[in-house]
């Protein structure tokens, strides 16, 4: 799945995710293609961060509200 349809689908939601494909540019991992394993509650985001360390799975927040 695109990072973008990642947005589009869980706006505002912890997503925990395998990423598929990236690139390195200026130091920076550009992430184009994940592979979605399911949102995750507010309540177990920091659970989910701390456990997803030297895994192959990541955490994150795809897209926040602009105020």
């Amino acid at each position: 799945m695109r990072w973008q349809e990642v947005q589009q689908i869980f706006p505002n939601q912890f997503v925990k995710f395998e990423v598929l494909h990236s690139e390195e540019t200026d130091n920076q991992e550009i992430i184009n293609d994940v592979a979605v394993i399911g949102p995750v509650s507010d309540e177990e985001a920091t659970k989910e961060l701390l456990n997803s360390r030297d895994k192959h799975w990541f955490i994150i927040l795809p897209k926040i509200k602009s105020w």
